[in-house]
């Protein structure tokens, strides 16, 4: 892992298939340690999830196709 005196951080971001997105500080330490520092979401409001009949779903998805934000996802 590089020299051994070097250490860094890491900022890593994923969107869930809600359109949530969710971001991570990761720092990898010299002696080859890492640790996550600090979860952040940008969850501002419940997203409004519908089915392909374009019926709003009451939250319990089970597998299948939904729109959310307009755009269709696979959960």
């Amino acid at each position: 892992m590089g020299d051994p005196g070097t250490s860094g951080k890491v900022i890593a971001t994923i969107t869930d298939f809600l359109g949530v997105t969710h971001e991570f500080e990761i720092t990898v330490k010299a002696d080859g340690t890492a640790a996550i520092n600090a979860v952040n979401t940008n969850d501002d409001s419940e997203e409004e999830v519908y089915d392909l009949q374009g019926r709003k779903t009451d939250g319990q998805l089970k597998k299948g196709i939904y729109i959310v934000k307009g755009k269709k996802v696979v959960r």
